[in-house]
């Protein structure tokens, strides 16, 4: 698969950005597949593609709960219980 420039540079952004940019982005991720899973299944492989990436750029959350969440979402699919992102404060 070839990675389009912007993936990258927001991989790289990602990447550099602050532990709480990084849990405010897989919340924003995480929200946003319900919707495209379900509505835009043309372009669901695609975001979730996308989606691996960022959170593989994403270093200074991982084992977190919304990291977890994230990549549960990447092997199955949406979570229907998805929405209540409150982190724990040892998170943040």
């Amino acid at each position: 698969m070839v990675i389009v420039r912007f993936v990258r540079v927001l991989m790289k952004r990602l990447s550099e950005a602050s532990a709480e940019a990084q849990f405010i982005k897989l919340a924003d991720m995480i929200d946003n597949s319900k919707s495209i899973f379900l509505l835009d299944k043309n372009f669901a492989p695609t975001f979730k593609a996308e989606m691996a990436l960022l959170v593989d750029a994403m270093d200074k959350v991982i084992g977190s709960s919304l990291w977890i969440e994230a990549h549960k979402v990447l092997k199955d699919g949406p979570i229907e219980s998805a929405g209540d992102y409150s982190l724990r404060r040892s998170e943040v």
